[in-house]
């Protein structure tokens, strides 16, 4: 199913999403994919006990890990749990082609950046 498929739109994924209720996102997911708590819990490297309390409630699924590896295995639109797309790991690149170092300091400063002091 891809990110545009009827049953993303469907009342009961919009309202879980909604709600923050992503174990029940999840679990309507699986069933829909027909896959058993067994499959998932394994690709997800889980027990079938784990996945099973979060699917119904009784864990807090909030854990990012936990709800990008679901994402990925029920192959489920990051944006549904709230979460950001994945990274690609390409960097940034400025006007001029230049890479963005994230982190860094340009000695006597350039464009309003300054050297950063250390306590």
């Amino acid at each position: 199913m891809d990110a545009l498929h009827p049953f993303w739109s469907s009342p009961e994924i919009v309202q879980a999403a909604a709600m923050a209720r992503y174990g029940s996102l999840a679990r309507a997911v699986r069933r829909a994919r027909q896959l058993t708590l067994a499959q998932v819990a394994g690709r997800c490297h889980l027990s079938l006990s784990t996945l099973s309390r979060m699917e119904t409630g009784q864990r807090k699924l909030i854990d990012v890990h936990y709800l990008r590896t679901l994402s990925e295995v029920l192959e489920i639109p990051p944006h549904l749990f709230g979460l950001a797309p994945a990274i690609t790991g390409a960097a940034q690149m400025r006007e001029d082609g230049t890479p963005v170092n994230v982190g860094t300091a340009i000695p006597g400063g350039q464009d309003g950046d300054e050297a950063m002091r250390r306590r």
